[in-house]
């Protein structure tokens, strides 16, 4: 089950752990690709992100694999702003920048796992 869901879990892991994963990703609002929100404005991304109504904690584990850190004791909006922006200015250096869809998978190998 884990691997039809692109999980990446480690050898030993508990049944607990499973779940948790299982549920974690079940629970996803995000229903683009990264490369998608990369496209997206920050407007945009604002607007997207409330619609769905996604929660703070999806969008730190995006920023997370980004290797992008809100400052701490930031509110749901804050991280809203921080996260639309941060995509918004990176997906525009990658197109500026011209970089493949390789290159673009090799800097952030797991979100690719989100397409």
């Amino acid at each position: 089950m884990a691997d039809a869901l692109r999980l990446d879990l480690p050898e030993k892991t508990t049944r607990q752990q499973l779940i948790d994963e299982l549920v974690k990703v079940a629970s996803r609002r995000i229903d683009k690709s990264i490369d998608e929100l990369f496209s997206m404005e920050q407007e945009s991304l604002l607007e997207y992100f409330e619609q769905i109504e996604v929660e703070p904690a999806e969008l730190l584990d995006i920023l997370k694999e980004l290797n992008l850190t809100p400052r701490r004791k930031e509110g749901r909006r804050s991280v809203l702003e921080f996260a639309a922006r941060e995509l918004s200015e990176t997906g525009r250096f990658m197109r500026i920048a011209g970089k493949s869809d390789n290159l673009k998978r090799s800097m952030i190998p797991a979100l690719s796992n989100r397409e």
